[in-house]
């Protein structure tokens, strides 16, 4: 995906509106030139990044979303429209009001919901893509796995079950997996097969060992389980969404 303008678009006053809020923050906010701040974030040359700032060309999302990473603002603070279409984008559970095709929206990447399909002694694994009502794909902005360098074809969704890794994760919540990410990391969350049951599971290395542990403090009923030769790393997880307040 590129953030290449369109010299060709018609500039409306809401896009005059968006660009003035937006180059007062960057006036604020960055220390930066144009050259570097665009070569740093992704944005493009200093040419693609005086278009934005001076409505040369309108905003579209990939771009405000950069913006306002690098910015430390939110993208309301200069686009309300394109904050309501982010919005639109990352919802999961109902279509957008605007007419949006997620599944084929050039910003959005689709995470579908699946069951991890494992055995004991065998290192691979296979998926079961959940379709009982509630395999609706989560929907993500673009932006945000390619500022994790995260390929969209590696990630899973699936439900956590049980309360070992309360508070952080509760029975039901969902974690995203990335699939290719299987190094050994401490204090890292990862989904792992352990003697043939998934888990998700916090990594430690202590005692010259590495240990499956649960956030959970009642370490007595959830107590470290080593990662002997019958354990093998799904993938690591890089986001939760939960249903709790």
């Amino acid at each position: 995906m590129t953030n290449q303008p369109s010299r060709k678009a018609k500039i409306e006053p809401v896009h005059l509106e968006e660009a003035r809020a937006l180059k007062k923050l960057f006036a604020e906010r960055s220390t930066l030139s144009q050259q570097a701040f665009g070569a740093e974030h992704g944005i493009g040359t200093q040419g693609m990044v005086w278009q934005y700032l001076n409505a040369g060309s309108p905003l579209n999302l990939g771009a405000a979303a950069k913006f306002a990473r690098a910015l430390g603002v939110e993208i309301r603070d200069f686009s309300p429209r394109l904050a309501e279409e982010a919005a639109a984008v990352t919802r999961a559970d109902s279509a957008p009001s605007h007419g949006l095709d997620l599944e084929t929206h050039p910003d959005t990447i689709a995470v579908r919901k699946v069951i991890f399909r494992i055995s004991a002694g065998i290192a691979g694994f296979s998926v079961e893509h959940v379709d009982n009502g509630e395999g609706t794909p989560l929907f993500f902005s673009r932006a945000w796995a390619e500022k994790r360098r995260l390929k969209p074809e590696n990630l899973y969704a699936t439900r956590v079950s049980g309360s070992s890794m309360e508070p952080g994760l509760r029975d039901s919540d969902i974690v995203i997996v990335n699939t290719a990410d299987t190094k050994r990391q401490r204090d890292a969350v990862f989904a792992v097969n352990h003697e043939g049951e998934f888990t998700v599971k916090r990594l430690r290395y202590e005692m010259r060992k590495w240990w499956l542990v649960s956030d959970n403090p009642d370490q007595r009923r959830y107590p470290p389980m080593e990662c002997g030769d019958a354990t093998y790393i799904l993938g690591r997880v890089v986001l939760t969404q939960s249903e709790s307040l």
